[in-house]
């Protein structure tokens, strides 16, 4: 089968071009997945999930041009979807252990949570994960760091400036006063 025949194949949806296209691109799919999901998921699933979404998005696929950007595209697409509903899914999971124990801390009390999602809908997102994953779940640094692949310095720098924007918003409630006391470098309050 000739390039030509292969690209056209792949439109097509014929079956040696995509065994063809496996053969020759899976294990570079499986390394980038690898790169872009956490340690502990398969990469192999992802892959799995990318071969299912190509073969229906088949019809999009240009012949003028090589396959493996546009496989790699729907890769970091996949991907980065499946991570998201990871931090999703850890977000539920923490949440109901957190509402089935007392609360103990001021920011675990109603009125201070309730204020709290208010002030944390102006925040950026990454500033809202952060803030929210280290002081309503209680998240060590290092552990954000790594569920959100970046640097325990970035976290510090969300952190930081999260705090500072949610300072501004709260002025007199009981929130001013929880964040007001709480450490700016990501420190337990």
């Amino acid at each position: 089968m000739d390039e030509a025949a292969f690209r056209l194949g792949i439109r097509k949806r014929l079956t040696p071009a995509w065994e063809r296209l496996e053969s020759l691109y899976g294990a570079a799919l499986r390394r980038q997945a690898a790169l872009i999901l956490p340690a502990w998921q398969d990469p192999e699933n992802a892959v799995g999930d990318v071969w299912l979404k190509a073969i229906g998005a088949a019809h999009s696929y240009d012949p003028a041009y090589p396959p493996y950007p546009w496989l790699a595209r729907i890769c970091v697409n996949t991907c980065l979807n499946q991570r998201r509903g990871l931090r999703r899914v850890i977000f539920d999971a923490l949440q109901r252990r957190r509402s089935s124990e007392e609360p103990a801390s001021p920011l675990e009390r109603t009125d201070a949570r309730h204020a709290l999602r208010s002030a944390l809908a102006g925040l950026p997102a990454r500033e809202k994960e952060v803030v929210t994953l280290r002081f309503l779940f209680e998240v060590p640094v290092a552990e954000i760091a790594a569920l959100l692949r970046i640097g325990t310095n970035g976290v510090h720098q969300a952190l930081f400036r999260g705090l500072g924007r949610l300072r501004k918003v709260a002025e007199e409630t009981e929130l001013a006063r929880v964040i007001g006391s709480t450490p700016d470098r990501g420190e337990a309050p």
